[in-house]
């Protein structure tokens, strides 16, 4: 083996993994100059109100949230079986 095919491998990192490497590098620091604002809040806000009771940002998060994994369930179980799917396997 030559010393210039060693060497050679840094040079064919593909384009798209260096454009994602600078991605990442440039919304870490955007993150980092961004992150010093109010920091997190320790109540939530109201979205809206269904008589006299608030719905917050984080019900409506876990309830989208709880929607989609309930969803991905159905489609990965589909009809339980006595001979169970792949996707009942995986779950199970």
């Amino acid at each position: 083996m030559c010393i210039d095919d060693a060497t050679s491998f840094a040079y064919k990192i593909p384009l798209f993994v260096k454009i994602l490497a600078k991605l990442i590098l440039l919304s870490f620091t955007c993150c980092l100059a961004h992150g010093a604002g109010d920091g997190v809040k320790v109540v939530a806000d109201k979205v809206f109100m269904i008589g006299s009771f608030p719905v917050t940002n984080s019900m409506v998060t876990s309830w989208v949230i709880s929607f989609f994994l309930i969803l991905l369930v159905k489609l990965l179980v589909g009809r339980p079986q006595l001979i169970p799917s792949k996707g009942q396997l995986v779950l199970e």
